[in-house]
C-alpha cells in the first residue's frame, strides 16, 4: 500500500529551505525471512529494557546483566504484541543470550539510562523472530532503540 504512494511521487520536485531534491528512484529491498527457531543477531541501536510502574509512574532500566532483564525484555515484547494485536502465544519459548554484548549508559530526555548492545542468541516461534526482525526490540523504538540485524 505505502509504495503506491511512493510511486505517485515519482520525479516529483520536493522544496527544503534553499534547496530541492527529485525522487527519481525506487528500489524495493526483499526483506529476509527466518526460517529457524533460534537466530544471531547484532543490535544496531541499544535495546532498552523497562519497567514502567503504572503506579508510581517511575521506569527502571535494565541491561542485560541484571538478574530482571529476562523477565522485563519479556514484558516489554508482550506488551509490544498487545499493541500490535498479535498473538501472545508466540512468546512460548522465548528466550534471549548474549553472545558478546555489553553495557552502555546513554541520555535520553535528559535521563541516564542503562541499556545493552551487541550481540545476542534469540530462541523463539519463527513468527516471533521474523516480528521482532522487522520491529525492533524492547521500548522506545519509534525513537530508534532496539533494532538488530542477522549475523
Amino acid at each position: 500500500m505505502y509504495i503506491m504512494h511512493f510511486y505517485g511521487q515519482k520525479l516529483k520536485k520536493f522544496s527544503l529551505n534553499q534547496n530541492s531534491m527529485t525522487l527519481k528512484n525506487i528500489v524495493m529491498i526483499a526483506e529476509k525471512e527466518i526460517h529457524t527457531n533460534q537466530i544471531a543477531i547484532k543490535l544496531t541501536s541499544p535495546m532498552i529494557c523497562r519497567n514502567h510502574n503504572r503506579e508510581t509512574k517511575k521506569d527502571m532500566y535494565y541491561c542485560y546483566e541484571r538478574e530482571e532483564f529476562d523477565k522485563y525484555i519479556r514484558i516489554n515484547i508482550e506488551e509490544q504484541m498487545e499493541a500490535e494485536n498479535l498473538d501472545k502465544s508466540l512468546l512460548e519459548g522465548f528466550k534471549i543470550t548474549p553472545i558478546k554484548a555489553r553495557k552502555t549508559v546513554i541520555l535520553v530526555y535528559s535521563k541516564m539510562i542503562e541499556c545493552s548492545l551487541g550481540t545476542f542468541m534469540i530462541e523463539g516461534k519463527k513468527e516471533l523472530l521474523n516480528y521482532l526482525l522487522k520491529a525492533g526490540i524492547g521500548s522506545k523504538k519509534a525513537m530508534g532503540f532496539g533494532l538488530m540485524e542477522l549475523i
